[in-house]
């Protein structure tokens, strides 16, 4: 036997995981909650864990206190844990079929009765996978009231609830709520119509050809980008350094990554008698008054273009707080049947971006992308520096 089975069996583990916790287990997506062999010996050799034959209870009593974050990649605290606090950490009804409804209604109402003897002793958290219908019934049966949702790196939706004495929570700023958010009131067909041009020429004399996205769910190869601002004047340098691994940095230490145009930008110098840049005189229409980081062209194939549900909280530098990163969509060739996702709970804000049209995306938050239409959609893609002046624009 080994360390880590705390001295129990690996077919009574096993039982537990894939049947205790199965209904847990297939809603929540990221790989590291999942309730696994070696975490239920942990919690078994701790008592921290109420188990039936189809569901399960795993948490926790908190020695110290702290915050809740609204995202696990980020520190944004939206609630406050005291020591002594229980922690429902993993809640998992019954998975029993509607073949033996009598047995699954036993079982749940099994939690119910053991959630409610620990709102006996003290003041509870309890994390809900927000796609799980039947934990969010079993929570409102035990009088919790809901208090925030949490976004991890994984785009799963956690639902906090919380019973006990009345504890204030932690206020943030109306901005960090949004999801997708359009710029009212402006129509920038005017600037628009010749970056659709440059681009077409530009492809037409073979002067560019979109790099593949490195991101892992990217899985069919079909989103692409192209830089006109980022971290080298190669304009096929699309990475941020900020967001890559260990690897990667060490392959590419020593080099200078520092912010700049790239040798693309001079494409969209114009000529006299006009001045300027036209996509800095877009941002000028528009009234951008901070500073530009990350400027890309990014593509998404047409027929089979999928960017599949994820978050980009890999990013240390996104969010809407003064000197965060914000990102604006700008949609330049796109169709009806481009369709932008962004979750805040387990529905969400669906949105067809049209040309001439700007948009905030709160990438923190599990978003995803498809194009449906035959035709290739690019999006010129721009990070800005939050300020007080670029929340309220999308307020």
């Amino acid at each position: 036997m080994k360390d880590w089975q705390k001295g129990y069996e690996i077919k009574e583990l096993l039982e537990i995981q894939d049947k205790s916790f199965k209904r847990y287990n297939e809603k929540i997506l990221s790989p590291f909650l999942k309730m696994k062999k070696n975490r239920v010996a942990d919690a078994l050799s701790k008592e921290e864990l109420f188990c039936q034959k189809t569901s399960g209870v795993h948490y926790t009593q908190l020695k110290v206190g702290g915050k809740i974050s609204m995202y696990t990649g980020y520190k944004i605290p939206i609630l406050q844990k005291k020591a002594g606090d229980i922690i429902i950490k993993r809640l998992s009804p019954s998975s029993v079929g509607e073949e033996n409804e009598g047995e699954r209604e036993k079982e749940n109402n099994g939690l119910i009765e053991f959630i409610a003897s620990l709102t006996e002793k003290q003041s509870v958290y309890l994390y809900v996978v927000d796609e799980c219908l039947k934990s969010h019934e079993i929570a409102h049966n035990c009088d919790f009231k809901l208090v925030g949702r949490q976004y991890n790196t994984f785009a799963d939706v956690i639902s906090i609830y919380y019973h006990g004495e009345d504890r204030p929570r932690i206020k943030q700023s109306e901005a960090e709520y949004l999801t997708l958010s359009k710029l009212q009131d402006v129509n920038l067909i005017r600037f628009i119509t010749p970056i659709q041009e440059i681009l077409t020429d530009l492809e037409k004399k073979n002067i560019i050809d979109f790099t593949n996205h490195y991101s892992n769910y990217n899985k069919k190869n079909t989103w692409s980008a192209i830089s006109l601002r980022g971290y080298s004047p190669d304009w096929r340098f699309i990475e941020k350094p900020d967001e890559m691994n260990k690897k990667w940095h060490k392959e590419n230490e020593g080099k200078d990554f520092s912010l700049q145009d790239t040798e693309l930008m001079k494409y969209f110098d114009l000529e006299e008698p006009l001045e300027g840049n036209l996509i800095y005189n877009l941002l000028h229409f528009i009234d951008v008054k901070t500073q530009i980081y990350r400027i890309r062209f990014m593509k998404l194939k047409g027929g089979e273009g999928t960017l599949g549900r994820h978050t980009d909280q890999v990013c240390p530098d996104t969010g809407v707080a003064d000197g965060k990163l914000m990102r604006l969509h700008f949609p330049i060739f796109t169709n009806p049947k481009v369709k932008f996702k962004c979750w805040y709970s387990r529905d969400y804000d669906e949105e067809v971006m049209k040309e001439g049209e700007c948009w905030y995306l709160d990438t923190r938050k599990p978003h995803e992308a498809k194009n449906g239409g035959k035709e290739d959609r690019i999006h010129l893609v721009i990070d800005v520096v939050a300020n007080e002046d670029i929340r309220n624009k999308f307020d």
